[in-house]
């Protein structure tokens, strides 16, 4: 959970795991799992993108971070990708039935 000292407020919560974009002195910014979804915050910024993702992976730099976000439509057997900047930007978004994106999805787990 994510909260402030000096208030004991908590800002979000149920977060499972986390894992830092970058980890720079004046800004991290971290990928985290929270429930069954993905989304990136700072510490910085607050929540640049929502957890509301099936997947998200960095596919840029630590210093220029290009946000990959895919969401699994299972009743459609479709899946939607999202393309946002390091500031939560949307810049572009491609549907895909499940085999078109098995041929553009390199999981980093299968490394």
């Amino acid at each position: 959970m994510i909260y402030v000292i000096p208030t004991g407020k908590v800002v979000m919560d149920k977060i499972k795991e986390y894992r830092f974009v970058s980890n720079f002195p004046g800004e991290k910014v971290a990928i985290i799992h929270r429930d069954a979804y993905y989304g990136i915050i700072s510490n910085k910024r607050g929540e640049i993108i929502p957890a509301s993702f099936s997947e998200l992976i960095n596919v840029g730099s630590d210093e220029e971070p290009l946000y990959f976000a895919e969401k699994n439509v299972e009743e459609a057997d479709i899946y939607v990708v999202i393309y946002y900047n390091k500031n939560g930007k949307f810049l572009a978004k491609q549907v895909y039935e499940e085999e078109e994106y098995e041929r553009i999805y390199c999981s980093e787990k299968n490394k």
